[in-house]
């Protein structure tokens, strides 16, 4: 068993002798002995290795023991010293792959889903005859060709596919047709349900008179819209099941005929460009198109042609800008030929560099299920607060609004960190950059980054002027974080960074600084008369204020654990203030 042991002793000795040659840190201790340390990360993990096959062994010398807590301690304390570069930069690119994957995920599964629809067939009969309208706004060119004009009779049973703005229904006709056709025209769209216990008038304005319980089936006789002293208020004239005629305040019931139709959302657009309506549109079924650019608003019937009108289509062509588009669609259901309409005015951000490559990429397509109202979560409690108290509870609710927008954006923005991160541990661990010049490239990536995101926003909101102050102030707050790392953690000869050690502060006395502005001091009201004219004439006094702050100025002095360089960080710190005038 002796023999066995010193074998072991024999074996841990070579092995922590290996170790010991390995590091290529050579130095002299105080007693003018040498003494040798890891001088890198690699040495550390080839050091570890080899301690594991010691651990193995049944070692029982106290010499040789003592020389493997003295390896064990020394490995222990340069595993601290030595950034984990590699791991480091692999974490930040995974973080970074997994960014990109959900990005990629989310643009594929957020399809033109049509929500689950359940509607009573008999409500959708005209009640007279209509127009079957290709759009529900009034154009104001001419050049809209569609000639063909669908009347629908009374009694016609029409199939509704989606809600607009709770005024119009999109349908589609026993041939095929589809449009628009206002929804007072329907048998189901005199019949409400009171939402609340509500107080009901004999007239518009007059006195409280009874109330209808909540639930309360009720139908409409007549609508109207009054102008009251701080809002426009719509109201409805309903006939109850004991006999009543009252008039009530239409917010504070359903109509029932709604209930369960997809809503259109009015604000939805896509962006896109000319070339690609070509590569994407000619040559394709009707069906196909609307997968990739959402159901069409209309269609109609042209001999043996179809003319689909596509409303939410922002098309850019050129130099211009254009609002619809009209797609032909041949006998074999093909799609052949497309007209743009109503060309408008660019947006200022158009001609911003890289906004029409990524127009044409259809990066917004990630936010198309907004296309239908009912595919974004609702808050029914949220729309009883913005109505409550008109135009003030409105205001606090646009508020809130705009708050979350910025948090929403702050969210979005700090995606963009995880994207850039492995880019910029890359150049923030490597040693062959300073720190002013890896300060620079880093500046370089999180500009490029945020500049990429905030073009995604601005396509998909069509607006730009928020978002670019919190793109810039998001970048700006990310620099200076990093900047801020690289001064305090980076040591500026080896280039080795988070191997600072704090070496305490060193203070460099103080120092002011002072601003001047001009201040009228108001002293009183004097009269004068000019002729018969009384003249009050307010009197002030111009001072010139004086502020100046008192700053703390000192030295934070650090010192690298690698290669023991010293150097230090100015700083300053405001103590005081003081306030004169003369």
């Amino acid at each position: 068993m002796s023999d066995n042991l010193n074998d072991h002793n024999a074996k841990a000795k070579l092995l922590y002798e290996k170790i010991y040659n390995l590091w290529s840190h050579v130095g002299i201790n105080d007693d003018g002995e040498e003494y040798r340390y890891p001088n890198s990360r690699s040495e550390v993990k080839k050091s570890k290795k080899i301690l594991k096959k010691i651990h193995k062994l049944d070692v029982d010398d106290d010499y040789v023991i003592e020389w493997i807590e003295y390896i064990e301690e020394t490995v222990k304390t340069a595993d601290t010293k030595y950034p984990k570069y590699k791991d480091n930069i692999i974490t930040a690119l995974v973080f970074c792959l997994l960014s990109i994957v959900g990005i990629g995920i989310l643009v594929s599964i957020n399809t033109y889903k049509y929500p689950e629809i359940k509607y009573n067939p008999e409500w959708f009969v005209t009640t007279k005859s209509t127009d079957l309208l290709w759009n529900t706004v009034e154009n104001k060119e001419d050049d809209v060709d569609i000639k063909t004009k669908v009347r629908i009779p009374k009694g016609s049973k029409l199939k509704p596919i989606a809600l607009l703005n709770n005024k119009w229904f999109q349908v589609e006709t026993s041939d095929g047709q589809r449009g628009f056709v206002p929804f007072e025209f329907l048998k189901g769209s005199d019949k409400v349900k009171a939402k609340k216990t509500v107080w009901t008038f004999k007239k518009i304005g007059g006195d409280r008179i009874d109330t209808i319980q909540a639930g309360t089936l009720a139908k409409v006789i007549s609508r109207k819209t009054e102008k009251l002293r701080y809002k426009t208020e719509s109201f409805l004239k309903v006939k109850l099941d004991d006999g009543r005629t009252r008039w009530v305040v239409e917010k504070n019931f359903n109509t029932l005929i709604f209930d369960s139709i997809p809503e259109l959302n009015p604000e939805y657009n896509f962006e896109t460009t000319n070339k690609a309506i070509h590569k994407n549109i000619i040559g394709d079924s009707l069906e196909g198109i609307e997968k990739k650019y959402g159901p069409a608003t209309s269609y109609f019937k042209t001999k043996n042609n179809y003319q689909a009108y596509f409303k939410h289509l922002y098309v850019y062509s050129g130099k211009n800008k254009y609002r619809g588009l009209i797609v032909n669609i041949n006998e074999n259901n093909v799609a052949d030929s497309s007209r743009l309409l109503h060309r408008t005015g660019r947006n200022f951000y158009a001609k911003l560099p890289l906004v029409s490559q990524l127009r044409g990429l259809e990066i917004t397509k990630a936010f198309n299920y907004q296309f239908y109202l009912d595919n974004i979560p609702k808050m029914q409690w949220w729309e009883d607060f913005k109505a409550y108290s008109g135009w003030f509870t409105r205001l606090i609710a646009w508020a809130i609004k705009v708050g979350l927008f910025g948090l929403f954006l702050l969210l979005f923005y700090s995606m963009g960190r995880l994207i850039a991160g492995p880019f910029m541990q890359f150049f923030s661990y490597t040693r062959f950059l300073g720190n002013s010049s890896v300060k620079f490239v880093n500046f370089m990536i999180i500009l490029i980054i945020t500049y990429l995101l905030y073009l995604y926003i601005v396509l998909v909101a069509d607006q730009w002027f928020f978002i670019g102050i919190l793109a810039v102030g998001v970048a700006y707050y990310w620099y200076g974080m990093h900047s801020y790392t690289l001064t305090m953690d980076r040591c500026p000869s080896c280039h080795t960074i988070y191997s600072a050690i704090d070496m305490g502060t060193t203070e460099d006395g103080t120092s002011k600084s002072t601003s001047t502005q001009k201040v009228d001091e108001y002293v009183g009201t004097s009269v004068s008369y000019s002729g018969s004219t009384r003249v009050n004439q307010r009197n002030y006094i111009r001072w010139n204020k004086r502020t100046t702050d008192v700053y703390r100025n000192y030295t934070r002095n650090r010192m690298c654990k690698t290669c023991y360089h010293e150097w230090g960080v100015q700083m300053a710190e405001k103590i005081g203030s003081s306030t004169s005038y003369d």
